[in-house]
């Protein structure tokens, strides 16, 4: 169920992102925000609470797109999004060249 709702997350557009390819070939882990958030480089939560996650990040193909000129627009590879575990409520979404996930 997380991989199905991680991949339909990821399908859908966002103001920056266009997909261009179906996500697929999912890998799928449950961690804390706070480790989904230093995989990023981010840091922890501000708050008390630490929600677990679940996190999917599959192979496809977005284009940034919204207020980015044409020359400077780029092809990613990658995308993971974490979603809350409890609520299924999307986190956030993350799009790249390189993994962020181990695949073991």
């Amino acid at each position: 169920m997380a991989a199905r709702l991680g991949l339909a997350y990821l399908s859908f557009p966002r103001t920056e992102l266009n997909v261009t390819g179906k996500p697929h070939s999912p890998v799928i882990r449950l961690m804390r925000r706070s480790e989904f958030e230093a995989l990023r480089g981010g840091s922890g939560p501000t708050t008390a609470s630490d929600p677990l996650v679940w996190v999917v990040e599959a192979q496809g193909s977005w284009r940034t797109g919204g207020i980015v000129q044409e020359e400077a627009q780029r092809d990613l590879k990658l995308g993971a999004v974490a979603f809350d575990a409890d609520t299924g409520s999307d986190y956030a979404r993350s799009h790249r060249h390189t993994p962020l996930l181990e695949k073991h």
